[in-house]
C-alpha cells in the first residue's frame, strides 16, 4: 500500500523507530474491534471480497481526528541498496556488527537496544548475515521487513495477531511474486536459521501482507534508500480514488488520520494508496496500476463515471471531428473501445494506451532546465 502520504524525516528521527509496539488490549477469543484501537470515530466492517474495513461510527465534520495510529514495523524497501539498520544511513561494510554480521555505521548504532533486540536472535541461532555488493541494489535487504514482522509472533503476540488478520491476496499472486516469496522464506527460515519459529506458511502470509498492505515513511534521498511500515489500524481503510480522509506523519512516524469532507454515519472511511500525484492520471492508467501493485480491480465512484465526476481526465482529443473527446464505452473493461461523444469515431484501447505512452516518452525526454520551450510546444501537440 504505496500510499500518497509521503514523509521525509531526517535521518536521525529515523534511527529513533524501527518498529514500535501500538497499546492493545484484544481478546484473543475475538474478532478486534474499533474499541481495541481506542477512543476512535469508526466502527470495523468485513467483507468477503475486500476484507476489514472502516466505516464512520457517527457523522464526522471536515478536518475531525479519525484515529492515530503507529508503525508495527519499519524497514527498507524491496531493491534496496545496503544500508544501516538503526540509523538507515548507507553503509560501504568498512563496519559490520560481530555478533549477528550485518553492515552498521559504527559502534554507536550496534549498541542500540533496537539492535541488540534482533541481534540476539542471530545470536541464539548461531547464524551471521553475509552481505556483498554494495552501492548497489541487494536483494537479502527484502527479508528485513517481513523478519521483523514475524518476530513480533515472539515479542508482541497482540500485534502480530491483529496483522495476520490483514488480507494477503494470495489468490491473485503471479508466478514470479510466489518464487521470489519463497526465496525470501528460505533466506529467514534456513540460511538465517528461524525454521523452528516461523512456518513457510506464516513467511508467504506476511509477505503477502506486507505486498498489499504498506506505506511508504521516508522517501530517501537517492534510490535504493526508501523506507516502507505497516500500520495495523490504517491497513484497514480500503482504497478509492477520490478519498474522504487525508493522514499526517508526526515526526515519531505515528499517522494522524483526519476527514477531508462531511462523512455521513454508516458511510466507508477510505483512503488513497496511490501517490498524490496518480489524482491526475486517467482511469485506465489508474486502474491498472492499483491491480498491478496491489492484485485487485478498483470499483469506485471515479472509476465507475468514464467521465470522472466530469472532469474529463481520461478524455482524448478526437482527430477526426476535431471538436470533441474519445473516452472509453466501458471504464471497468480493460480492452474497451474509445468513442467521441459527438461523431462516430471509435479507437481500440490499445492504440489510445499506444499514444499515452508516446506522449508520456515525449515529455519525459524533455530537459527541464534548458528546453522549457519544448514543453510550450508538447502542451498544444497533445
Amino acid at each position: 500500500m504505496y500510499s500518497e502520504y509521503i514523509y521525509c524525516a531526517s535521518s536521525k528521527q529515523l534511527s529513533s523507530w524501527y518498529g514500535g509496539s501500538t497499546q492493545l488490549e484484544i481478546d484473543h477469543n475475538d474478532e478486534p474491534t474499533a474499541a481495541d484501537h481506542g477512543d476512535v470515530l469508526y466502527t470495523i466492517g468485513k467483507s468477503d471480497t475486500i476484507g476489514r474495513y472502516m466505516v464512520a461510527k457517527r457523522d464526522i465534520n471536515p478536518g475531525e481526528v479519525i484515529f492515530t495510529d503507529q508503525p508495527a514495523v519499519i524497514g527498507p524497501d524491496n531493491n534496496a541498496k545496503p544500508m544501516c539498520l538503526v540509523c538507515w544511513r548507507k553503509v560501504t561494510g568498512y563496519y559490520t556488527c560481530v555478533d549477528c554480521g550485518w553492515p552498521l555505521c559504527g559502534d554507536k548504532c550496534r549498541e542500540t537496544k533496537s539492535h541488540q533486540r534482533e541481534c540476539i536472535f542471530f545470536q541464539e541461532r548461531k547464524k551471521k548475515v553475509k552481505i556483498t555488493g554494495f552501492g548497489k541494489p541487494n536483494r537479502t535487504y527484502d527479508a528485513v521487513l517481513p523478519l521483523r514482522l514475524l518476530l513480533l509472533k515472539l515479542t508482541d503476540k497482540r500485534i502480530y495477531r491483529l496483522v495476520c488478520l490483514l488480507m494477503d491476496h494470495v489468490e491473485n499472486q503471479s508466478n514470479y511474486q510466489k518464487k521470489r516469496f519463497q526465496e525470501i522464506s528460505d533466506l529467514i527460515r534456513v540460511t538465517w536459521g528461524f525454521h523452528r519459529d516461523f512456518t513457510n506458511a506464516e513467511v508467504k502470509h506476511v509477505l503477502g501482507i506486507l505486498s498489499v498492505n504498506s506505506f511508504v515513511v521516508h522517501d530517501g534521498e537517492e534510490d535504493g534508500m526508501d523506507l516502507i511500515g505497516l500500520y495495523p489500524w490504517t491497513s484497514l481503510m480500503s482504497h478509492a480514488c477520490i478519498p474522504n480522509v487525508k493522514i499526517i506523519t508526526r515526526d515519531d512516524f505515528s499517522y494522524v488520520c483526519e476527514s477531508t469532507v462531511t462523512i455521513k454515519a454508516g458511510e466507508e472511511i477510505v483512503t488513497s494508496y496511490h501517490h498524490y500525484y496518480f489524482h491526475l492520471f486517467g482511469t485506465m492508467y489508474r486502474r491498472s496500476d492499483i491491480q498491478n501493485t496491489w492484485s485487485f480491480d478498483c470499483i469506485c465512484k471515479r472509476c465507475n463515471d468514464k467521465t470522472e465526476n466530469g472532469t474529463y481526465v481520461s478524455a482524448i482529443n478526437c482527430e477526426k471531428c476535431k471538436y470533441s473527446y474519445l473516452l472509453p464505452e466501458n471504464s471497468m473493461d480493460y480492452d474497451t473501445k474509445w468513442k467521441c461523444l459527438d461523431c462516430d469515431n471509435t479507437l481500440l484501447n490499445e492504440v489510445i494506451t499506444e499514444r499515452l505512452e508516446k506522449w508520456e516518452t515525449e515529455i519525459e525526454n524533455v530537459d527541464k532546465e534548458t528546453e522549457p520551450e519544448k514543453y510550450e510546444n508538447l502542451l498544444r501537440k497533445v
